[in-house]
C-alpha cells in the first residue's frame, strides 16, 4: 500500500444556503435568487420565485449520518449540518478529512433550481453574483485549498462564452460546470456550441461536467428526426452499452463532432465512475463499425481513441477503475469525497484511500488522488 503524497478531491460540492451569495446579485434582480423555505412536514427546500419548484434538503446532506441516518428531507440549515458553513468551517472540515484541496461544485439545489425558466437578464445575473461571491469571498479564505468550480448561464452559447471569458480572469476559479449543452438546450447544435467550445480552447480553459449534463437520451427520443436526425438517439444509444448517462454524455460529445472540431478540448467529468469504461470502449467501436453508414455518422477515428486524449474521470469507490487503471489511462483518473452528500465517507476518506492504493505504486498513488487533479486544472499556476 502506497498512500499519496497529497489528496485532492475532484468532485465536493458547496451545499450553503443562497442567503450566503445573494447580495452579490445586482439588486435589480436579487429577488430571482433562490429563497429557503421551510416545509410543512419540516426541514428547509430551495424555491425559485415565480416557480412552483421545491428542492428539500436531504441527501446532500448525508456527511457523518451513516446509512441508517440518511433521509431524503427534514435537513435544516438552522441546524449547521457538515458542509453548510462558511470557508472557515469547510477549511476545517477538510482537515478532519485528511484532504488538502477540494474542486468546490455548486450546490444540487442549487443547479436543479437555476434551471427553471429565469427571464434570461435575471438567469445571467444571479449566475453572475454566484460567481462573484465565490472569488471574492469563499475561496479568498484559502485559494490553494478552496478551488471554485463556477457556474455558466444556460441561455445562449454566446452567453456562455461570455461569462467564461470574464470568470477566466477571476481569482479562484479553476474550473467551470454545464448543466445543458453551451446552446442552453438538452441537445447538441454543433454550430451554435461551437462559440463556446472555441472560447474554452482560446482561453485553454479546463471545463468540467458533473455526472451528466443536458437531457440525455430521453432528450434526443423526444427530439429525434427534428435536430439530430433520425437515427441520432439509435446510433448513440448503440454506441454508448453499457448504458448510463455519463457515457451517454461522452458519446454525444464525440458524435457531435465536438473533438474532431476542436482537438485540443479536454474536459473533466465529476462523479462519474471510471470502471465502466474498459467495456465502453469496446462496444462503442463495435457499434461504431456497425452502425456508421446507415447513421451518416462521420467521426476521424473510432470512439476509442478520443476517451483517453479528451476526458478525465473521477471516481470515489469505484475498486474496478482501479483494477483497471492501466487500459482506463492512470493519467485519466482523479478521486473525490463527494462531500457532503450521501456518498462521501467524510471524515474518514483516507481509510477508503487506503484500501484503493492497496496494490498502487507510488507514481500511481500520487497521480489518481492529487497530482491529475493538481496537473489538469493548473493548481500551482492559479491566479491568487
Amino acid at each position: 500500500m502506497t498512500m499519496p503524497e497529497r489528496i485532492i478531491s475532484g468532485d465536493s460540492h458547496l451545499e450553503v444556503s443562497p442567503e450566503r451569495w445573494e447580495g452579490y446579485v445586482s439588486q435589480e434582480f436579487r429577488k430571482w435568487v433562490p429563497r429557503v423555505v421551510q416545509l410543512p412536514e419540516g426541514g428547509d427546500a430551495w424555491k425559485v420565485p415565480g416557480s412552483k419548484v421545491e428542492v428539500p434538503l436531504g441527501l446532500n446532506f448525508g456527511a457523518g449520518l451513516g446509512p441508517k441516518g440518511l433521509k431524503t428531507r427534514g435537513i435544516s440549515y438552522r441546524d449547521n449540518p457538515a458542509g453548510s458553513g462558511d470557508a472557515a468551517q469547510r477549511l476545517r472540515e477538510m482537515d478532519q478529512d485528511g484532504v488538502e484541496a477540494e474542486l468546490l461544485f455548486p450546490a444540487v439545489a442549487g443547479a436543479r433550481s437555476l434551471g427553471t425558466k429565469l427571464p434570461r437578464e435575471a438567469h445571467i445575473a444571479v449566475i453572475q453574483g454566484y460567481n462573484d461571491w465565490l472569488s471574492q469571498e469563499f475561496t479568498a479564505a484559502d485559494r490553494k485549498r478552496l478551488l471554485g468550480v463556477a457556474m455558466l448561464p444556460a441561455t445562449t452559447a454566446e452567453d456562455a462564452a461570455e461569462e467564461l471569458r470574464r470568470i477566466a480572469r477571476m481569482p479562484g476559479i479553476c474550473t467551470a460546470v454545464l448543466h445543458l449543452w453551451p446552446n442552453g438546450s438538452q441537445l447538441p447544435a454543433p454550430e451554435e456550441d461551437a462559440v463556446f467550445w472555441s472560447t474554452v480552447v482560446e482561453l485553454d480553459f479546463r471545463m468540467s461536467i458533473h455526472f451528466a449534463f443536458g437531457g440525455g437520451e430521453k432528450a434526443e427520443t423526444a427530439a429525434s428526426g427534428v435536430r439530430a436526425g433520425q437515427n441520432s438517439v439509435l446510433v448513440n444509444g448503440a454506441l454508448t452499452r453499457p448504458g448510463g448517462l455519463t457515457p451517454f454524455c461522452v458519446t454525444q460529445l464525440i458524435t457531435a463532432g465536438t473533438f474532431d472540431r476542436f482537438p485540443d478540448l479536454r474536459i473533466h467529468f465529476a462523479e462519474s465512475g471510471a470502471g465502466w469504461i474498459p467495456y465502453y470502449l469496446q462496444e462503442a467501436d463495435n457499434n461504431f463499425e456497425r452502425h456508421r453508414y446507415y447513421a451518416n455518422l462521420e467521426l476521424a477515428h473510432p470512439p476509442s481513441w478520443y476517451v483517453p486524449r479528451h476526458f478525465m474521470f473521477n471516481f470515489q469507490d469505484d475498486f474496478h477503475a482501479i483494477a483497471n487503471r492501466r487500459q482506463i489511462g492512470v493519467e485519466n483518473l482523479t478521486w473525490g469525497t463527494d462531500f457532503p452528500h450521501s456518498a462521501t465517507d467524510w471524515p474518514h476518506s483516507r481509510r477508503l484511500i487506503e484500501a484503493l492504493s492497496a496494490d498502487l505504486d507510488a507514481n500511481e498513488s500520487n497521480a489518481i488522488f492529487g497530482g491529475n487533479v493538481a496537473d489538469f486544472f493548473k493548481l500551482d499556476s492559479m491566479r491568487q
